[in-house]
């Protein structure tokens, strides 16, 4: 699997995993994500993670693809700021983790799109350096 989408898999998965997490706290009630606007990022991330598995996964996102995975991060991205400005209002509610994440994972995604584009490939095993050429007389 190409770097690129090796690093844009992991971030959407927390992501993903981050829907399920708490994403408020307050007088000892947690709420997950999933109860309100966590539903709509793990759909986005679960979008992201569908476009990674496509095509040829040793070579980089194309061009229609990762503007599409690149949109479904920042959106999700823009709704954990949105929600974590909507809690911020409230003083007795306490963010959680997987707000953070969500919010985290959803900047990560659409800038390990536009960054990594080299064309290596992560390595699945060790090769030893080949031995030197034997001196020329």
């Amino acid at each position: 699997m190409h770097k690129q989408r090796l690093f844009i898999m992991i971030a959407a998965v927390v992501g993903a995993v981050a829907a399920l997490l708490p994403w408020a706290s307050a007088f000892g009630f947690t709420v997950s994500g999933i109860s309100g606007d966590g539903i709509l990022t793990l759909i986005l991330f679960i979008i992201c993670i569908a476009l990674l598995l496509i095509k040829d996964k040793s070579r980089t996102l194309s061009v229609p693809f990762n503007f599409i995975v690149a949109g479904a991060g920042g959106a999700s991205g823009l709704v954990g700021l949105f929600d974590i400005y909507r809690m911020s209002e409230l003083s007795l509610e306490i963010v959680g983790i997987g707000l953070w994440l969500t919010l985290i994972a959803g900047i990560a995604v659409p800038v390990l799109v536009f960054v990594i584009k080299d064309n290596s490939v992560v390595p699945h095993f060790y090769q030893p350096p080949s031995p030197p050429y034997p001196p020329q007389d």
